[in-house]
Parts: structure tokens; C-alpha cells; sequence
């Protein structure tokens, strides 16, 4: 018997706990953040190769990246893959951040075996889960040379408006996704960060 859905997609919706402020949710013990950024607002979103990074690589899924330089890491992160933990936006003491997460379809019910089945379910989930939930863009996108959907999203949290952006691809019968999240206002600053890591990825 086929598990639920819910069980097999388990790992997209760790950005809703890690979108929550310092202090409401438990944290990693291990998971180290930077000090807050003083980098300035920024209209345009420059060359990933502009940026000082570090390489991570996972053998276990056969795949590398480029994270920021200084941004804390944490791997098995409530179900993801890995957690990279950004500057520390001082008035609700809460990291911007990055998730990689890995869905497996083989679970799945039949009706999801495409990218696209997968991103219908999310639209559906996302809404439910998320308070104010706004989906404001999205578009066909590629990521280590597969065809990927990215979508930008808004939401709200204890008060706090928040801003992301997920890039979701499909390697076998796997869906890889990689979720930055900032508040609204540090959102435009920061999303280059978010670029730095889905140009830089690449399976072995």
C-alpha cells in the first residue's frame, strides 16, 4: 500500500519551520550563524562569481555546490539535506537561510510523477500551511542542466512578513528542491545569494 502523500513530500514544507523566528521553534544545536550583514540594498542581482563562497559537497547524492563564504551549515536538518543559515536579521533574531531538500516520488501516488504534478501539489499544500500565503511569480527555469519551476512567494509569521523564492528540478525518481528565504525587506539584498548556489550546482 502506498503511503500518503504527505509522508513522501514531507521534506518541501521544512521551510516552515525554519521560517520561524529564534526562540518559537527549536533549533540545531550545532548550527552556527554569522553575524549580521551590513552588505547594501541592491537593484540588480550580480554574477554568482562575484561572491566569495564555499564548495559543498554531498556524496550521498552525488551532488555540489557553492554556498556563501561565512554562512553557518548544518546537514539532516529537520529532513533536509542541508541547511545553510545566512546573516542574522537583528530585530526578530532570525537567519536568512537556504534549504536543499530531496522528495521521493517513488511513494507517490500515480497522479504525481511529473515536476509539474509535484508543483500542483505544493500550489495546494503551501496555502494551507503558510499564513497569507501569495505565490507572486513563476517560471520555467533549468538547474544542473535539468528543466526546473521557480517560484516566488510571500507570507506572514507572528507579524513578520517574509519572502521566497524555491527552484524545484526532477533527477530519476527524485525532486530536488532549493528554498531561500528572507524577510520582505532583506529579500532583493540578499537574493544573490540564492543564485550563487543554483548556478553552482551540479550532480557527479
Amino acid at each position: 500500500m502506498k503511503r500518503p502523500i504527505i509522508l513522501s513530500v514531507a521534506a518541501i514544507f521544512i521551510l516552515i519551520l525554519l521560517t520561524v523566528p529564534a526562540g518559537c521553534e527549536k533549533q540545531a544545536a550545532t548550527t552556527t550563524y554569522p553575524a549580521t550583514a551590513t552588505t547594501p540594498a541592491i537593484t540588480t542581482r550580480p554574477s554568482a562569481t562575484a561572491l566569495a563562497s564555499t564548495l559543498y559537497i554531498n556524496s550521498e547524492d552525488n551532488f555540489s555546490l557553492s554556498y556563501p563564504a561565512g554562512w553557518g551549515i548544518q546537514e539532516e536538518y529537520f529532513g533536509a539535506i542541508v541547511y545553510f543559515a545566512g546573516p542574522t536579521i537583528e530585530k526578530i533574531q532570525w537567519p536568512i537561510n537556504m534549504v536543499i531538500s530531496k522528495v521521493s516520488l517513488i511513494d507517490a501516488p500515480a497522479t504525481i510523477a511529473t515536476l509539474e504534478d509535484f508543483i500542483s501539489y505544493v500550489d495546494k499544500e503551501l496555502p494551507q500551511a503558510l499564513e497569507n500565503y501569495k505565490k507572486v511569480e513563476e517560471e520555467s527555469s533549468t538547474a544542473a542542466g535539468l528543466p526546473a519551476i521557480t517560484f516566488t512567494y510571500t507570507y506572514t509569521n507572528k507579524n513578520n512578513s517574509f519572502k521566497g523564492t524555491q527552484i524545484n528540478f526532477k533527477k530519476g525518481t527524485n525532486i530536488f528542491c532549493i528554498t531561500f528565504t528572507a524577510t520582505s525587506e532583506t529579500y532583493d539584498e540578499n537574493i544573490k545569494y540564492f543564485d550563487l548556489v543554483v548556478n553552482s550546482f551540479k550532480f557527479k
